[in-house]
């Protein structure tokens, strides 16, 4: 019997009124994640914190399957002040996105 290679997905990674389309694997890390996103915001990994369910996810190593992060999910970020503090997370769910949507495959 064999299993099936784990299918590609895609998250919203949002911040205010910002949101990214990113696609991934189950298999990615949360800290491959995090690359990504700051690929394509010009954001360094460290200065990007991400939230699942209203919780920071700290467990960077973990796969974002370990973390039941699934296709279609929504995870937000805020990004690192210059005084090194993050920012409040702010969830605009509401709110129309006054900013366009950025898809993104970065590898």
């Amino acid at each position: 019997m064999t299993t099936a290679a784990p299918c590609s997905m895609y998250v919203r990674v949002k911040r205010a009124n910002q949101t990214v389309f990113m696609y991934c694997e189950p298999g990615d890390s949360a800290l491959h994640l995090k690359e990504k996103v700051g690929v394509v915001l010009k954001q360094k990994p460290e200065d990007i914190k991400l939230y699942f369910k209203d919780a920071p996810i700290s467990e960077e190593a973990k796969t974002l399957g370990e973390l039941n992060i699934e296709n279609d999910n929504i995870l937000y970020m805020c990004f690192r002040l210059p005084n090194g503090v993050f920012e409040p997370l702010i969830k605009a769910e509401s709110a129309p996105s006054t900013t366009s949507s950025v898809l993104s495959e970065v590898k």
